[in-house]
């Protein structure tokens, strides 16, 4: 049984200012709490993608097929990249000692100084540059790192590009499920963000 957490953020909201780094830190105590000393990949989902879904239906759909991505019909925003190099998902790798390391942000950290805030600007202000609007991070699926493998890409000065090489998933954003037939095995829980 996939364990479902839930925590409270009645601050975050869209129409007013963002406090990421007041957020972010009550996320990255919960996945220390949650995941402690263990490698997992965070997929963050907005509802907004979802319109026609509330947050239990689309827990439950999670549930069940282990991704969000349950209707093949639908169109995501990396739709043709995905679809080229095979990836199921886009997510985020990290591990949870005394703080949360996370070799993608790693470099990144200005004075905000949490993973999660780093997430949650890239959900508000990055949105903007790829949609024209910003997205409200709703739910978290924790995936075990260990059940994935990375998608064969990397990035080049003229965009994605197929690669051989092995990459290592602590390196990558792009991901494929080692086992497909059974995806839901590899996630290890979910939260809710209300």
């Amino acid at each position: 049984m996939i364990p479902i957490y839930e925590i409270s953020i009645p601050e975050y909201k869209l129409n007013k200012k963002i406090d990421y780094k007041l957020i972010g830190l009550k996320i990255d105590n919960l996945i220390k709490k949650f995941f402690p000393r263990r490698w997992i990949a965070v997929r963050g989902i907005s509802l907004q993608d979802h319109e026609d879904k509330s947050i239990d239906e689309m827990v439950s759909i999670i549930k069940k097929y282990g991704t969000d991505k349950y209707n093949p019909k639908v169109k995501g925003m990396s739709f043709e990249i995905d679809k080229k190099f095979k990836i199921d998902f886009h997510a985020t790798p990290m591990i949870a000692k005394d703080k949360i390391y996370c070799p993608h942000y790693e470099k990144k950290f200005g004075s905000l100084k949490s993973v999660f805030a780093e997430i949650l600007k890239d959900f508000y202000e990055g949105a903007v540059i790829d949609r024209g609007y910003s997205v409200r991070l709703d739910i978290l699926i924790i995936y075990n790192l260990d059940k994935l493998k990375s998608a064969p890409m990397k990035w080049g000065s003229e965009g994605p590009l197929y690669t051989e090489e092995e990459i290592s998933v602590k390196d990558t954003l792009c991901y494929q499920f080692k086992n497909p037939k059974n995806k839901k095995d590899a996630i290890l829980g979910i939260i809710r963000i209300n």
